[in-house]
C-alpha cells in the first residue's frame, strides 16, 4: 500500500493544475463568485452566465486536453484547450438572457453541455489499439474518481458542520447560516473538481490495455438489480403488447416511458458486465450480450407504433420528434450489439451524442422542424379563415370562422398554446407579414383564454376583481349600525337575470346585486346601495358568458362587506 503523505498531496495538485490549469482556474472562479452570491455582494441576475462559461468552458477545456495530450506537445495541447473555452465564452456571451431562450436555443445549449460531458469518456481513444478495453477501463476510473471525489465531499462537508455547529452552540459565537452555505461551495466547487481533475488515469494509465476485473459492486448492481428489474418490465410490456393484441387497440403513451427506462437499463447492464462476456467468466452476462437486444427488439416496435400513431394523430411536437429519434437509435444499437455480441461498446455513448447533436442544431433540428411545422399550419388556418386581408386582421370574420369550425377551432387554439410556451412569441411576424406587431396583439387576444372557451364554444369574459384597501370603502359605510362579511364559501348565493341573491341575510329579505358584464377596470370601486345598506365588493372571481338569450355566469369566489339598517 502506498504511503500518502502532504508532499504527495501537493505534488498531485500541481501536477494536475500543470495538466487541467484552465478547469482549476474556472472553478476557483465559480467558487469565489458563489460565495460573494452567498453574501449577496453580487447581483445574481449574471450568474447563471457566469456558470456557463466557466463550468462549461471547464468541461470542453479537460475533453480538448483528453484528446490532444498524447498526439501535441504541451504547448500545443494547452493552445488547444484555450481555443475551446474561448469559443465557448464566446458562444455562452451571444447567449440571450435565460428567462428569453426559446425551445432552440435551449436544446442546442443542452445538446452541446451533454457532448461535453460524453466526450470526457470517449474522445481519447480514436484510432487507439484495443480501444474497447481501454475506454471501459478509463471509463470505470473516471466514474469511480468522480463517486470518490462527490463521497469526499459530503464527508468533508458534513464534519466541518458539525465542527461549525458545536462552536456555534458551546461558546455561543452566532456563526449564521451562510457559513454552512460557505462550507457548501468550499467543497463542492472546489474540493470536488479538483480532487477529480488530479485523479484522471494518466497517460500510461489511460491506455491501460488489460481488462480489469469488475468489482463485486458493479457485478451484484447489474446482474442481481438492475437484470431483474429490466426483466420485470419486460414480463409486463410482453403482457401488454399480447393485450393490445387480442383487443386490437393501440399503445398507450406509457409504454414509451417503460420501453426507454427498459432500454438505457440494458446499455447500462452491457457496459457495466463488459468484462464478464468479454471474457466468458459468467453465463448470464454472455446471454444477456448475445439475446437480450432480440428479445427488447418486439418491444421497440410496440414504442414505434405507439409515437407514430401520435405524431400521425396529433401532429409533431418537441418531445415526439426526440422520442422519434431515440426509437430509432434503439433499432441501431440492438442491431449494432447484437451482430458484434455486444463487444463494442464505445459507439453506445458516441452514437447517442452524435444523434443528441446533430439533431439540436441548425435549421434542420427537432425544434426548429417542429417550429415550422406548427407556425406553418397556423398561419395555413389564419389565411384560410379569410379574415387576414390588406394586411389587417378582423375581429368578426375570424370569430365567425373559428366558431364554425370547432375542429379548425381547437387546432388552432392548441398551436397558438404550444409556440406560446416553446417559442415566446417569436413567431408574430412569420404569421402577419404586415402590421405584425397590431394583428399579432389582437390574434393574441382573441384566442386568449378570457376571450373565448374552446371547451363550450362561448364567448366569455373572465370576472376578477379584488381588493383589500379599505381606504377604496367609501365613507357612506359610516352611518350604518351593522356589519357582516359575506363569502360564497359559506353563504348561500343564487344568480337570476344578472343578479346575484344573497339569501337570509340577518333574519331579513334577500339583498340582490347586479353582476358586471365586462371585465373590471384596475382601481375600479365597485358598490351596490340599496334601502338598507350598501355593499363593497371585496373579491369577485368568476366568468361571464354573453349568450343570445340570456347572460350565463360561473361565480367560483364573491366576496363583500355589507353594512345595513335592517329594523327588527
Amino acid at each position: 500500500m502506498r504511503k500518502i503523505s502532504w508532499n504527495k498531496i501537493i505534488g498531485k495538485f500541481i501536477e494536475g493544475f500543470n495538466h487541467f490549469s484552465i478547469w482549476i482556474l474556472s472553478f476557483f472562479v465559480v467558487s469565489i463568485w458563489s460565495l460573494l452570491q452567498n453574501h449577496q455582494l453580487v447581483d445574481t441576475n449574471t450568474s447563471w452566465r457566469i456558470y456557463v462559461i466557466t463550468i462549461g468552458g471547464a468541461i470542453w477545456s479537460v475533453s480538448a486536453t483528453l484528446f490532444c495530450e498524447h498526439r501535441y506537445s504541451p504547448k500545443t495541447t494547452f493552445r488547444a484547450s484555450l481555443g475551446v473555452y474561448l469559443l465557448w465564452t464566446t458562444y455562452a456571451l451571444l447567449l440571450p438572457d435565460i428567462d428569453k431562450m426559446n425551445a432552440a436555443l435551449s436544446i442546442s445549449f443542452s445538446a452541446l453541455c451533454t457532448v461535453a460531458v460524453f466526450s470526457l469518456f470517449f474522445v481519447s481513444f480514436f484510432g487507439c489499439k484495443d480501444e474497447e478495453i481501454c475506454f471501459w477501463n478509463f471509463s470505470q476510473s473516471t466514474l469511480c474518481t468522480l463517486l470518490y471525489a462527490l463521497l469526499f465531499g459530503l464527508i468533508i462537508q458534513g464534519g466541518l458542520s458539525l465542527a461549525v455547529f458545536a462552536l456555534d452552540s458551546l461558546f455561543s459565537l452566532s456563526v449564521g447560516s451562510r457559513c454552512y452555505g460557505d462550507l457548501t461551495v468550499l467543497c463542492h466547487l472546489l474540493f470536488v473538481p479538483i480532487y477529480f481533475v488530479c485523479n484522471l488515469p494518466e497517460k500510461e494509465n489511460k491506455f491501460n490495455n488489460e481488462l480489469s476485473i469488475i468489482s463485486k459492486t458493479t457485478k451484484v448492481l447489474s446482474l442481481y438489480i438492475l437484470l431483474p428489474i429490466t426483466t420485470i418490465y419486460f414480463v409486463i410490456l410482453y403482457a401488454y403488447m399480447a393485450k393490445i393484441l387480442f383487443t386490437w387497440t393501440l399503445p398507450q403513451g406509457m409504454v414509451t416511458w417503460l420501453v426507454s427506462v427498459s432500454m438505457v437499463i440494458y446499455f447500462l447492464i452491457i457496459t457495466f458486465c463488459y468484462p464478464l462476456f468479454v471474457r466468458g467468466e459468467n453465463k448470464v452476462a454472455e446471454f444477456v450480450s448475445r439475446y437480450m437486444g432480440l428479445i427488447a427488439l418486439p418491444l421497440v416496435v410496440l414504442m414505434s407504433v405507439g409515437i407514430l400513431y401520435r405524431i400521425n394523430q396529433y401532429g409533431i411536437t418537441i418531445s415526439r420528434g426526440y422520442v422519434l429519434l431515440l426509437n430509432i437509435w434503439f433499432y441501431a444499437m440492438i442491431v449494432w450489439l447484437t451482430l458484434t455480441k455486444s463487444h463494442k461498446i464505445r459507439l453506445i455513448p458516441i452514437s447517442f451524442c452524435v444523434i443528441f447533436f446533430i439533431s439540436s442544431i441548425g435549421p434542420w433540428s427537432v425544434a426548429n422542424v417542429t417550429y415550422k411545422t406548427i407556425s406553418g399550419r397556423l398561419k395555413d388556418n389564419i389565411q384560410k379563415s379569410g379574415a387576414y386581408q390588406d394586411g389587417k386582421l378582423d375581429e368578426m370574420a375570424f370569430l365567425a370562422y373559428v366558431n364554425a369550425n370547432d375542429s379548425i377551432a381547437e387546432q388552432i387554439f392548441t398551436d397558438k398554446r404550444y409556440l406560446d410556451a416553446y417559442y415566446r412569441n417569436e413567431y408574430e411576424k412569420d404569421l402577419f407579414s404586415e402590421n405584425s406587431d397590431d394583428n399579432y396583439q389582437l390574434f393574441h387576444e382573441l384566442l386568449n383564454d378570457s376571450s373565448y372557451d374552446f371547451a363550450s364554444k362561448e364567448k366569455k369574459v373572465e370576472l376578477l376583481y379584488e381588493t383589500n384597501d379599505i381606504a377604496n370603502i367609501p365613507q357612506e359605510t359610516g352611518g350604518y349600525k351593522y356589519y357582516i362579511h359575506v363569502d360564497y364559501c359559506t353563504d348561500k348565493i343564487k344568480i337570476e337575470d344578472d343578479r346575484l341573491m344573497i339569501d337570509n341575510i340577518y333574519k331579513h329579505d334577500n339583498i340582490t346585486i347586479p353582476l358586471p358584464t365586462k371585465e373590471y377596470k384596475e382601481d375600479e370601486i365597485f358598490t351596490y346601495v340599496y334601502k338598507d345598506g350598501i355593499v363593497h365588493l371585496k373579491y369577485l372571481k368568476g366568468v361571464f358568458y354573453p349568450e343570445r338569450d340570456s347572460n350565463r355566469y360561473e361565480i367560483n369566489r364573491f366576496e363583500c362587506d355589507l353594512f345595513y339598517n335592517f329594523q327588527e
